[in-house]
Order: structure tokens, then sequence, then C-alpha cells
């Protein structure tokens, strides 16, 4: 089984060990999910598979498939954060929210009885969501942009420029709330005295950590050709596509200012990244 996201048609794809196409959409007059079978053919279900809007479609897992139509996020109700169920990309966004919030509020139930009856709650902005268990442990952007901040204080890159500037960059080119922490995170165990420990007690997800061991580069472990084939070899959609953005933003400002040797460090780094990416979506 394969499943694929077509944003532009708004549906999802199932393709079958047969080759049977099955494309679900929703109807906002019924507030339902329809699948139909389509043939092979079918302009929903024809072209590239990869991420970003050059792409027709994008290849998702079993999970998000089943989910789609229906989303989780935290919301707010007369000041009180409240989890509402909100679909903004397959259907109207306030006929969803406004229904979820009628049938819960006009009960007259309390906060708490929400948020248990609700349950679960997704924060990646691509959809459709997987559905994720709330937790205070999930550290907020603006908390891992604090701890960035403070690691990288005072210290200047090879142009003299504030060192934050680099992981601002690349956090800021994350597709989503994991990729984006990441890559504010992604040198602060490397270049500074903080551990992966450190950054556990401050609330940065494990999910998260496991991404940032993969991108810390210890010299006296590994060679760098050695470190970039264990991130290609590694499956680990958040490492790789933080050093793809890392790597990206080293070549520009490594071309800018006449760093030649990092720009020969960095291409080949860069090619083979570019090609464990493509890969890994082949595969899946």
């Amino acid at each position: 089984m394969k499943y694929y996201r077509n944003n532009q048609a708004q549906c999802v794809i199932c393709v079958d060990d047969n080759g049977t196409h099955t494309v679900a959409t929703f109807d906002p007059s019924t507030q339902q999910v329809v699948y139909s079978t389509v043939a092979a053919d079918d302009p929903r279900v024809v072209g590239a598979v990869g991420e970003g809007s050059q792409f027709p479609l994008t290849q998702i897992d079993q999970q998000s498939y089943e989910a789609f139509g229906f989303a989780w996020r935290y919301g707010t109700h007369h000041g009180r954060s409240v989890i509402v169920l909100d679909d903004r990309l397959f259907t109207q966004d306030y006929i969803v929210r406004n229904r979820a919030m009628d049938d819960l509020y006009n009960d007259g139930k309390p906060y708490d009885d929400i948020f248990e009856q609700l349950g679960t709650v997704s924060t990646l902005p691509s959809l459709p969501y997987p559905a994720h268990q709330p937790s205070a442990s999930r550290i907020s952007i603006e908390d891992a942009l604090r701890i960035a901040i403070d690691a990288h204080e005072g210290d200047s890159d090879l142009d003299g420029l504030p060192v934050i500037l680099h992981p601002l960059t690349v956090g800021l080119a994350g597709r989503n709330r994991q990729e984006m922490i990441a890559g504010f995170l992604h040198d602060v165990v490397e270049d500074t005295e903080n551990t992966f420990d450190d950054l556990l007690a401050r609330g940065v997800d494990h999910e998260i950590v496991d991404s940032l061991r993969l991108l810390t580069h210890d010299e006296q472990a590994m060679s760098y050709a050695e470190y970039i084939e264990r991130i290609a070899t590694s499956r680990d959609p958040i490492a790789l596509h933080v050093k793809l953005n890392d790597l990206t933003h080293n070549l520009q400002r490594g071309r800018a200012g006449g760093h030649w040797q990092q720009v020969a460090k960095h291409e080949p780094a860069l090619q083979r990244i570019q090609e464990a990416l493509q890969s890994y979506y082949n595969e899946k």
C-alpha cells in the first residue's frame, strides 16, 4: 500500500498492491469523507512525488491517510485554551470548528471534560494531521529560540557576524515544528558547553534530541564524511531536512564570503543528503 496527498485537489490517495487507486475527498455539505475508486490516469492521482509546491503529490503514511478530514489543534474560547476540531485545508475552517464548539460548550461541559473528551492534538502544519498526545514536556518554539540565543551569545562566524544568524536561518527553513526547533538547536551541543541532557531538561522532545544526536559532529569519533553518511543512512526525516537546510545556508554564506575550502567541503555533502532524501521518499 502507498498513500499520497494532493494539496491542490484537496484529496488523499491510496494505491493498493493491485494498483487500485482510491481517492478520499471531503464533502462540506455532509461533513463526511467520500471514498471513490478512480482510474490510474485520473488527474488527481497522476504526477511527480516529492516535498514542496512544485510536486503534485506528497507521500504520506497510513495514519495520515486515515486521519484525512479531521484534525485537532489548540485554540481559545472566551480567553481560555481549549482543543477544537479544525480542518482548514479540506473544508471551511469555521464550519467544523464552530460545530465542535457548539456541541461541547452548549452542553455546559467543564473545560477539563472537553480536554479529556477530545484527547489528541496535532501541532504539525502540514495536512492531513497525524494525531499526537498533548504533553507538557513539548518545548515551545519561543523557548527553543531562547536556548539557541543564550548558547550562542557573543559568538561570531568567519565573517564576523553573530553565530546565531545561522541557526535562525536553518530553523526558519524548517517545514514543521520539529524541523524548526532542531534547526534552531542543531549547533548547540556541537559548538557550546550544552549537553543533550541539558536540552532534555529544558523540555526539548526526545524525538528532536535523537535527531540532534545525529546532527552533532563529534570530530574525535568520526570524520566529516562518516558523519554525513551517518545522517544520510539514518532515515530520520528531521535530521535529513535540517542537514539539507544547514548545508544550503553554509554554501550560500561560504560562496558569498569567499570561503572556498568550506564550499568544497559542503558541496558533496549537500549532494549526498539530497540523494538520501530522494531515496527516503522513493522507498516510503
